[in-house]
């Protein structure tokens, strides 16, 4: 049983008839009448189990960082480039993420994930994908 209800910060339950038909739905308390919209009563799994598409809506503020640097760049240093340019197997981008330098990259500048990342010395992509997995 579930003890509490709880909602994710950005998710949505996209359903081809309206939801009501398919899963129960729950107003919001009147405490976060002003912050949260109706939810199902549902967890994930049995929302996924009825086949309804649960997506998840963050805005990621290092996508805005990465285009403000290279606008800066490209008006700064003349430096104009996509971000499918960016090579994903620099070496030295490797050696950096292995000596633990990880501020300001995202999922990784936490104490932990720095300590992991240091053990890791990662070589690829994958490595750090498969870090970040776990």
């Amino acid at each position: 049983l579930t003890r509490h209800s709880s909602t994710h910060a950005a998710g949505v339950v996209i359903s081809e008839e309206p939801l009501n038909d398919v899963v129960p739905l729950q107003r919001p308390t009147k405490a976060d009448e002003n912050t949260v919209s109706t939810t199902t009563q549902y967890a994930m799994e049995p929302v996924a189990a009825l086949g309804l598409l649960k997506m998840d809506f963050l805005g990621l503020v290092n996508l805005t960082v990465l285009a403000k640097t290279r606008n800066l760049l490209a008006k700064h240093q003349g430096l104009n480039f996509g971000l499918k340019d960016i090579p994903l197997d620099d070496a030295k981008t490797f050696e950096l993420l292995s000596r633990g330098e990880t501020a300001g990259v995202f999922q990784m500048e936490g104490t932990g994930m720095t300590r992991h990342i240091k053990e890791l010395k990662p070589s690829s992509l994958r490595d750090v994908a498969a870090m970040i997995a776990l």
